[in-house]
Protein backbone atom coordinates (compact mmCIF):
# COMPACT_ATOMS: atom_id res chain seq x y z
CA UNK A 1 0.00 0.00 0.00
CA UNK A 2 2.79 2.43 0.93
CA UNK A 3 4.59 1.71 -2.33
CA UNK A 4 1.49 2.43 -4.40
CA UNK A 5 0.81 5.64 -2.50
CA UNK A 6 4.40 6.78 -3.07
CA UNK A 7 4.16 6.09 -6.81
CA UNK A 8 0.91 8.00 -7.06
CA UNK A 9 2.29 11.03 -5.24
CA UNK A 10 5.40 10.99 -7.45
CA UNK A 11 3.33 10.96 -10.63
CA UNK A 12 1.13 13.82 -9.42
CA UNK A 13 4.15 15.90 -8.38
CA UNK A 14 5.88 15.25 -11.72
CA UNK A 15 2.84 16.31 -13.71
CA UNK A 16 2.43 19.45 -11.60
CA UNK A 17 6.08 20.45 -11.96
CA UNK A 18 6.00 19.83 -15.74
CA UNK A 19 2.89 21.95 -16.17
CA UNK A 20 4.39 24.78 -14.11
CA UNK A 21 7.60 24.72 -16.15
CA UNK A 22 5.61 24.86 -19.38
CA UNK A 23 3.50 27.76 -18.12
CA UNK A 24 6.62 29.69 -17.06
CA UNK A 25 8.20 29.14 -20.49
CA UNK A 26 5.05 30.33 -22.24
CA UNK A 27 4.93 33.45 -20.09
CA UNK A 28 8.57 34.22 -20.96
CA UNK A 29 7.88 33.78 -24.68
CA UNK A 30 4.82 36.05 -24.52
CA UNK A 31 6.74 38.75 -22.64
CA UNK A 32 9.56 38.60 -25.23
CA UNK A 33 7.03 38.96 -28.06
CA UNK A 34 5.40 41.92 -26.33
CA UNK A 35 8.81 43.57 -25.98
CA UNK A 36 9.58 43.06 -29.69
CA UNK A 37 6.16 44.43 -30.69
CA UNK A 38 6.79 47.56 -28.62
CA UNK A 39 10.22 47.97 -30.28
CA UNK A 40 8.70 47.57 -33.75
CA UNK A 41 6.00 50.11 -32.96
CA UNK A 42 8.59 52.60 -31.72
CA UNK A 43 10.74 52.07 -34.82
CA UNK A 44 7.68 52.44 -37.04
CA UNK A 45 6.79 55.73 -35.36
CA UNK A 46 10.34 56.98 -35.89
CA UNK A 47 10.20 55.98 -39.57
CA UNK A 48 6.87 57.77 -39.98
CA UNK A 49 8.36 60.90 -38.44
CA UNK A 50 11.35 60.70 -40.78
CA UNK A 51 9.03 60.19 -43.77
CA UNK A 52 6.91 63.19 -42.79
CA UNK A 53 10.04 65.27 -42.37
CA UNK A 54 11.28 64.24 -45.83
CA UNK A 55 7.90 65.09 -47.38
CA UNK A 56 8.10 68.51 -45.78
CA UNK A 57 11.65 69.01 -47.09
CA UNK A 58 10.54 67.96 -50.61
CA UNK A 59 7.74 70.52 -50.52
CA UNK A 60 10.24 73.17 -49.48
CA UNK A 61 12.63 72.05 -52.24
CA UNK A 62 9.84 72.22 -54.85
CA UNK A 63 9.04 75.75 -53.72
CA UNK A 64 12.68 76.87 -53.92
CA UNK A 65 13.15 75.14 -57.27
CA UNK A 66 10.10 76.73 -58.86
CA UNK A 67 10.67 80.15 -57.30
CA UNK A 68 14.42 80.62 -57.64
CA UNK A 69 16.10 77.87 -59.73
CA UNK A 70 13.65 77.32 -62.59
CA UNK A 71 13.77 80.99 -63.70
CA UNK A 72 17.53 80.62 -64.23
CA UNK A 73 16.85 78.35 -67.22
CA UNK A 74 14.56 80.80 -68.99
CA UNK A 75 16.11 82.08 -72.24
CA UNK A 76 19.60 81.24 -70.97
CA UNK A 77 20.59 79.22 -74.09
CA UNK A 78 19.35 81.51 -76.83
CA UNK A 79 22.68 81.26 -78.65
CA UNK A 80 22.74 77.44 -78.52
CA UNK A 81 21.56 74.88 -81.02
CA UNK A 82 21.62 71.10 -80.60
CA UNK A 83 20.64 67.95 -82.44
CA UNK A 84 18.77 65.50 -80.22
CA UNK A 85 18.71 61.79 -81.07
CA UNK A 86 16.57 59.65 -78.77
CA UNK A 87 16.17 55.89 -78.79
CA UNK A 88 12.52 54.91 -78.30
CA UNK A 89 11.69 56.79 -75.06
CA UNK A 90 10.32 60.29 -75.64
CA UNK A 91 12.39 62.62 -73.39
CA UNK A 92 9.61 65.02 -72.40
CA UNK A 93 11.54 66.65 -69.53
CA UNK A 94 14.59 67.20 -71.71
CA UNK A 95 12.43 68.79 -74.41
CA UNK A 96 10.87 71.09 -71.81
CA UNK A 97 14.32 72.10 -70.56
CA UNK A 98 15.56 72.95 -74.05
CA UNK A 99 12.49 74.96 -74.96
CA UNK A 100 12.34 76.80 -71.65
CA UNK A 101 16.01 77.76 -71.94
CA UNK A 102 15.50 78.95 -75.53
CA UNK A 103 17.82 76.35 -77.07
CA UNK A 104 16.86 75.61 -80.67
CA UNK A 105 16.99 71.99 -81.74
CA UNK A 106 16.29 69.32 -84.31
CA UNK A 107 15.05 66.17 -82.59
CA UNK A 108 14.95 62.67 -84.08
CA UNK A 109 13.05 60.02 -82.12
CA UNK A 110 13.43 56.34 -83.03
CA UNK A 111 9.91 55.23 -82.14
CA UNK A 112 10.19 51.47 -82.61
CA UNK A 113 13.68 50.08 -82.09
CA UNK A 114 12.57 46.53 -82.80
CA UNK A 115 11.66 47.48 -86.39
CA UNK A 116 15.00 49.26 -86.79
CA UNK A 117 16.84 46.20 -85.55
CA UNK A 118 14.91 43.84 -87.81
CA UNK A 119 15.76 46.03 -90.83
CA UNK A 120 12.90 44.66 -92.99
CA UNK A 121 10.75 47.78 -92.73
CA UNK A 122 13.83 49.92 -93.36
CA UNK A 123 14.64 48.18 -96.62
CA UNK A 124 11.14 48.83 -97.95
CA UNK A 125 11.18 52.45 -96.84
CA UNK A 126 14.67 53.36 -98.06
CA UNK A 127 14.34 51.54 -101.36
CA UNK A 128 10.98 53.17 -102.08
CA UNK A 129 12.10 56.70 -101.22
CA UNK A 130 15.59 56.62 -102.65
CA UNK A 131 14.70 54.52 -105.70
CA UNK A 132 17.53 52.10 -104.98
CA UNK A 133 17.76 48.55 -106.23
CA UNK A 134 18.44 45.75 -103.77
CA UNK A 135 22.06 45.53 -104.94
CA UNK A 136 22.52 49.27 -104.48
CA UNK A 137 21.17 49.08 -100.93
CA UNK A 138 24.10 46.87 -100.02
CA UNK A 139 26.43 49.76 -100.73
CA UNK A 140 24.62 51.95 -98.18
CA UNK A 141 24.19 51.48 -94.47
CA UNK A 142 21.19 52.73 -92.59
CA UNK A 143 23.46 54.71 -90.30
CA UNK A 144 25.07 56.49 -93.25
CA UNK A 145 21.68 57.30 -94.77
CA UNK A 146 20.40 58.61 -91.44
CA UNK A 147 23.54 60.71 -91.02
CA UNK A 148 22.95 62.25 -94.45
CA UNK A 149 19.41 63.08 -93.37
CA UNK A 150 20.75 64.80 -90.26
CA UNK A 151 23.46 66.71 -92.11
CA UNK A 152 21.19 67.82 -94.99
CA UNK A 153 17.84 67.99 -93.27
CA UNK A 154 16.59 70.93 -95.35
CA UNK A 155 17.05 69.21 -98.72
CA UNK A 156 13.67 68.37 -100.22
CA UNK A 157 14.54 64.82 -101.20
CA UNK A 158 15.82 64.07 -97.72
CA UNK A 159 12.74 65.63 -96.16
CA UNK A 160 10.57 63.25 -98.18
CA UNK A 161 12.41 60.28 -96.72
CA UNK A 162 11.94 61.64 -93.20
CA UNK A 163 8.21 61.93 -93.88
CA UNK A 164 8.13 58.32 -95.05
CA UNK A 165 9.96 57.17 -91.94
CA UNK A 166 7.30 58.89 -89.87
CA UNK A 167 4.52 57.30 -91.93
CA UNK A 168 6.00 53.84 -91.31
CA UNK A 169 6.08 54.55 -87.58
CA UNK A 170 9.88 54.39 -87.49
CA UNK A 171 10.74 57.93 -86.52
CA UNK A 172 9.35 61.19 -85.24
CA UNK A 173 10.97 64.52 -86.01
CA UNK A 174 10.56 67.76 -84.13
CA UNK A 175 12.08 71.16 -84.87
CA UNK A 176 12.10 74.07 -82.45
CA UNK A 177 13.41 77.60 -82.89
CA UNK A 178 12.62 80.22 -80.24
CA UNK A 179 10.87 83.40 -81.29
CA UNK A 180 13.83 85.76 -81.41
CA UNK A 181 14.61 89.13 -82.96
CA UNK A 182 16.44 88.81 -86.28
CA UNK A 183 19.72 90.13 -84.85
CA UNK A 184 19.75 87.54 -82.08
CA UNK A 185 18.94 84.75 -84.53
CA UNK A 186 21.89 85.82 -86.69
CA UNK A 187 24.17 85.73 -83.65
CA UNK A 188 22.91 82.24 -82.85
CA UNK A 189 23.68 80.95 -86.35
CA UNK A 190 27.14 82.56 -86.28
CA UNK A 191 28.03 81.05 -82.90
CA UNK A 192 27.07 77.51 -83.91
CA UNK A 193 28.19 77.29 -87.53
CA UNK A 194 31.63 75.84 -86.70
CA UNK A 195 30.50 73.04 -84.41
CA UNK A 196 27.56 70.79 -83.77
CA UNK A 197 26.30 69.58 -80.40
CA UNK A 198 24.50 66.25 -80.23
CA UNK A 199 22.42 64.99 -77.30
CA UNK A 200 22.00 61.20 -77.20
CA UNK A 201 19.45 59.68 -74.84
CA UNK A 202 17.26 56.61 -74.46
CA UNK A 203 18.87 53.44 -75.80
CA UNK A 204 22.27 55.08 -76.27
CA UNK A 205 23.99 51.79 -77.12
CA UNK A 206 21.73 51.32 -80.14
CA UNK A 207 22.18 54.93 -81.22
CA UNK A 208 25.97 54.64 -81.03
CA UNK A 209 26.04 51.42 -83.03
CA UNK A 210 23.77 53.08 -85.59
CA UNK A 211 25.91 56.22 -85.86
CA UNK A 212 29.13 54.23 -86.09
CA UNK A 213 27.96 53.10 -89.52
CA UNK A 214 27.91 56.73 -90.61
CA UNK A 215 31.61 57.15 -89.83
CA UNK A 216 32.73 53.82 -91.25
CA UNK A 217 34.44 55.34 -94.28
CA UNK A 218 37.60 57.30 -93.64
CA UNK A 219 36.43 60.42 -95.49
CA UNK A 220 33.54 60.80 -93.06
CA UNK A 221 35.98 61.28 -90.18
CA UNK A 222 37.48 64.50 -91.55
CA UNK A 223 35.10 66.80 -89.67
CA UNK A 224 35.90 66.21 -86.01
CA UNK A 225 34.29 69.36 -84.65
CA UNK A 226 31.42 67.44 -83.02
CA UNK A 227 30.39 67.53 -79.38
CA UNK A 228 28.52 64.44 -78.14
CA UNK A 229 26.62 64.43 -74.86
CA UNK A 230 25.22 61.07 -73.73
CA UNK A 231 22.47 61.29 -71.13
CA UNK A 232 22.12 58.33 -68.78
CA UNK A 233 18.49 58.35 -67.61
CA UNK A 234 18.80 55.58 -65.01
CA UNK A 235 18.80 56.56 -61.34
CA UNK A 236 21.50 54.24 -60.03
CA UNK A 237 25.25 54.15 -59.58
CA UNK A 238 26.50 55.74 -62.82
CA UNK A 239 28.48 53.48 -65.06
CA UNK A 240 31.44 54.56 -67.15
CA UNK A 241 30.77 57.21 -69.82
CA UNK A 242 29.55 55.93 -73.16
CA UNK A 243 32.24 56.86 -75.67
CA UNK A 244 32.63 55.54 -79.18
CA UNK A 245 36.18 55.72 -80.56
CA UNK A 246 34.73 55.24 -84.06
CA UNK A 247 32.81 58.52 -83.87
CA UNK A 248 35.02 61.64 -83.94
CA UNK A 249 34.53 64.52 -81.56
CA UNK A 250 34.49 65.47 -77.88
CA UNK A 251 32.48 63.34 -75.45
CA UNK A 252 30.57 64.24 -72.29
CA UNK A 253 28.27 62.15 -70.10
CA UNK A 254 25.40 63.32 -67.89
CA UNK A 255 24.52 60.71 -65.27
CA UNK A 256 21.19 60.60 -63.43
CA UNK A 257 19.68 62.37 -66.45
CA UNK A 258 16.16 61.59 -65.26
CA UNK A 259 16.56 63.72 -62.13
CA UNK A 260 16.41 67.46 -61.64
CA UNK A 261 20.08 67.54 -60.67
CA UNK A 262 20.92 65.77 -63.93
CA UNK A 263 19.07 68.43 -65.94
CA UNK A 264 20.89 71.17 -64.03
CA UNK A 265 24.24 69.57 -64.90
CA UNK A 266 23.22 69.34 -68.55
CA UNK A 267 22.14 72.99 -68.53
CA UNK A 268 25.47 74.01 -66.95
CA UNK A 269 27.37 72.09 -69.64
CA UNK A 270 25.36 73.68 -72.46
CA UNK A 271 25.93 77.12 -70.93
CA UNK A 272 29.65 76.42 -70.81
CA UNK A 273 29.70 75.26 -74.43
CA UNK A 274 27.69 78.31 -75.43
CA UNK A 275 30.41 80.52 -73.93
Amino acid sequence: MAVFISLGLGILLGISIGESSLVFNQIAVIEELERKIKDYRRENEEINLIAENLKHQLLEWDYLKDRYLQPLFRNSLLRSSVILIAGEDYPAELINLLEESGCSYYAYFFTDLQKWKEKSALEITFQACLGLEEEEMLVFSYGRIFWELVKEREVNGKRELLVQLQNYGLMEIKHYVPDLPAINLQEQVTDNRNRQIFLLTGDVSFILSFLEEAFYLEENVKDKNFIWITINQEVKIPHSPKVSPKIPGTWHTINFGGTYLGWVKLWELLCELQG
